[in-house]
């Protein structure tokens, strides 16, 4: 038999036609998914250039994220209905994955965007900046001093429920102090934050709004152990400024462990929003 007389194709052909590497096309073989249409004694394959559309539903299949051994066996079957039935499961994972994949751009973005502003802004110097609305789940008041070492726990968890069914965060993890904290210059006890795109998924006691409004930032190196001393420094600067603040003062790293896993290059950010006069 001569397959070039037969329309057949070698390997590198059909490689060639359907952009499908010959490595593939063998793996496909050895495990029965798509087998050539011809063997030659050389060992050789051959395909039938209309071998395309078998291959069209198994590519298709795996960048759909569905097994081998699915497609496989949805091939063989070869029902109609059994095929609808899986591709609805199909387009449902596929929203998994989408969703999943918006929480890593969201995250990626606000690194980005943060990253800018410590890249742009000098250490220790008042800067401002307008910030829409957003949302953030917290957890109770930590005594950052405490010798259990529980409020790492705390805060671990709460970061966890910040992932996209616990895979990858939306937001950064931070921390905050209130009003009273603030009037009372008691820095030792923090809520963590983490800032969230759905809050309707959390507990309503959990969740808290923030305004949109003007922003007065600042930037330190502090690598989170002295906290309490870093947040005076920023309250003086804002004094010096003149600038009347209202609500929480919060704290966030924005170099981070997403960057860096070098604590030393740490750079942390205080911000809290400008009282807006009439």
């Amino acid at each position: 038999m001569n397959p070039a007389d037969e329309g057949l194709l070698t390997i590198k052909q059909f490689s060639e036609l359907t952009h499908t590497s010959v490595d593939t096309l063998k793996h496909y073989d050895r495990i029965d998914i798509l087998k050539p249409a011809y063997t030659g004694e050389n060992k050789y394959r051959y395909y039938r250039p209309e071998q395309a559309l078998q291959l069209t539903r198994i590519i298709f299949g795996v960048r759909s994220k569905a097994l081998l051994t699915d497609i496989k066996k949805r091939m063989q079957t070869d029902n109609p209905q059994e095929a609808i039935k899986d591709y609805h499961n199909i387009y449902a994972n596929l929203e998994d994955s989408i969703q999943e994949l918006k929480a890593l751009q969201n995250s990626i973005n606000n690194l980005i965007y943060y990253y800018d502003l410590y890249k742009n802004n000098d250490l220790e110097s008042i800067f401002t900046i307008y910030l829409p609305e957003w949302f953030i789940i917290h957890s109770p008041k930590l005594n950052i001093y405490s010798s259990i070492g529980n409020e790492t726990n705390i805060a671990n968890n709460l970061f966890i429920k910040g992932f996209y069914n616990n895979r990858w965060p939306h937001y950064l993890l931070g921390a905050y102090y209130d009003e009273a904290d603030i009037s009372t210059q008691d820095f030792t006890s923090p809520c963590y934050f983490l800032k969230v795109d759905y809050p309707e998924q959390y507990q309503l006691e959990e969740t808290q709004y923030i305004p949109a409004g003007t922003y007065a930032c600042f930037l330190i190196k502090i690598k989170g152990a002295t906290l309490p001393n870093a947040v005076p420094k920023f309250l003086e600067s804002l004094k010096k400024e003149k600038l009347q603040i209202t609500g929480k003062l919060f704290v966030m790293d924005v170099v981070n462990s997403l960057i860096t896993s070098d604590a030393e290059k740490y750079c942390t950010m205080l911000y809290t929003k400008i009282k807006e006069t009439e």
